[in-house]
């Protein structure tokens, strides 16, 4: 059991109103991982907390609850969080996958999240070979190839565990491997991850992991199996990969003792290669390569290293029908993408169209409307100035007519009242008519007497 401190649960905690906490069994950089009780099935399990050392903290004689401060810190926390929760949905699903730690449950509580998986009884490779000394390879690559034909499997759901070592290895007690400890684990691009934050084991951890921006995947993994069953076969931790980039000293198993074979060495180095692209293409692969290096115990390090390059080229050869099958549908998913965007494009361009079309109709139809409008207007205008001038013509005539018959009356009244008897007198004269062969008037007028003669 490991050391309680100040941040782990203590025994006796309830967690999810189901868990009791007994016992503190592991601690790493991304969690805690504890022995608990399943009150509702009665039954023993493991529990690992989500409890990133940098990120996490907690006074647990005040309260379970997990203490992030910082604002980025906890943007941080709460993306590894999330990623942490998605491997446990993904590691649910490894359940037909017997070499596999089995998952129970996932929940979120105290500020972080668990995984509750089973409880294995058993004892890691790392005690065993501390305790029994060094495996032969006849007992320990049997055990070995199921383990990785499992993990090729994870690796195809995407999956990759990234903390491989011999203390993550279980033997069990009906003599077979499991594997646990997901906590470095991370989901994978088809591209591979990069920028991972650095959880590593010297002497286990391949060069790229070193790296804040290597590129990582199932290759990540296989040097890492490689690590360790060159460890417990030798005892002997491999040297760390970048001590390894400028001058390899790793020896083959054989020249440090163990009970192997140079076909055995010779997998086992390849997987543990320092450049990626040199290690076997699967963990499939790898598993294929130690089964018929065991059963050929006399076959040539030629004859392996040739075999390798036919694997690797059959390997090469399906990857690349993979990756055609890939573009292919990829370019038929983007030639209906861009099909369907050109359609849309084109109704919505048609909308377009009619909608401005329609708008220019209405408005061309409104700026006709409206000039027909001023137009009537303006004849209205120009008939109304025509009746007003004609209005004024007529009281100007009218007023002139008025004016001459006035001025007439001026002029003639006074004489009539001046001479009544002329005008009378010429008044009948005028009313007489005069006859066409008529005497000439003679030019001396007749006297007028004096006496006005009386008119009837």
């Amino acid at each position: 059991m490991v050391e309680v401190d100040q941040w782990t649960l203590q025994p006796g905690t309830i967690i999810h109103e189901r868990y009791r906490i007994e016992a503190v069994i592991g601690q790493g950089g991304f969690g805690i991982t504890y022995r608990a009780t399943d009150l509702l099935l009665e039954m023993d399990v493991a529990i690992k907390e989500f409890f990133p050392r940098g990120y996490a903290n907690r006074d647990i004689s005040i309260s379970p609850q997990v203490i992030i401060t910082g604002g980025r810190i906890r943007s941080e926390y709460e993306k590894w969080r999330k990623r942490f929760l998605e491997e446990a949905r993904l590691l649910a699903k490894c359940t037909q996958i017997p070499q596999i730690v089995r998952v129970h449950d996932f929940f979120d509580e105290n500020g972080t999240s668990y995984i509750v998986m089973e409880f294995l009884r058993g004892i890691t490779l790392k005690s065993l070979t501390e305790n029994n000394g060094k495996l032969p390879s006849t007992r320990l690559i049997p055990l070995a190839i199921p383990l990785l034909q499992a993990l090729d499997s994870v690796h195809k759901m995407d999956l990759v565990h990234r903390d491989i070592s011999p203390d993550n290895i279980m033997l069990m007690p009906d003599d077979t491997l499991k594997l646990f400890d997901f906590g470095a684990s991370r989901i994978m691009s088809p591209e591979g991850s990069h920028s991972l934050t650095v959880m590593l084991k010297h002497g286990y951890a391949p060069q790229e992991q070193y790296s804040m921006h290597g590129k990582q995947g199932p290759w990540t993994d296989i040097y890492a199996f490689g690590a360790t069953l060159y460890y417990c076969l030798t005892g002997v931790v491999p040297e760390s990969a970048p001590d390894r980039v400028f001058k390899d000293d790793v020896q083959v198993p054989s020249a440090l003792g163990a009970d192997t074979i140079p076909a055995v060495d010779t997998v086992i180095m390849k997987a543990m290669s320092i450049r990626p692209e040199e290690r076997y293409a699967s963990a499939q692969i790898l598993a294929a390569r130690l089964s018929k290096a065991l059963s050929v115990e006399n076959q040539s390090k030629k004859t392996v290293l040739e075999e390798d390059r036919e694997a690797e080229a059959k390997a090469k050869e399906e990857e690349a029908r993979r990756r055609a099958e890939e573009q292919r549908k990829w370019e038929e998913k983007e030639a209906r993408r861009r099909a369907e965007e050109q359609r849309k494009w084109e109704e919505k361009e048609a909308r377009r169209r009619a909608e401005e079309q329609r708008k220019w109709e209405e408005e061309e139809a409104r700026r006709r409307a409206e000039e027909q409008k001023k137009r009537e207007e303006e004849t209205r205008k120009r008939a109304e100035e025509q009746r007003k001038l004609i209005e004024k013509a007529r009281i100007i005539v009218g007023a002139m007519i008025i004016i001459g018959v006035v001025v007439c009356a001026f002029i003639f009244v006074p004489k009539v009242f001046q001479n009544p008897t002329q005008v009378t007198v010429t008044a009948k004269l005028d009313l007489t008519a005069v006859p066409a062969t008529s005497t000439p008037v003679p030019a001396t007028p007749t006297p007028v007497p004096a006496t006005p003669t009386p008119v009837p």
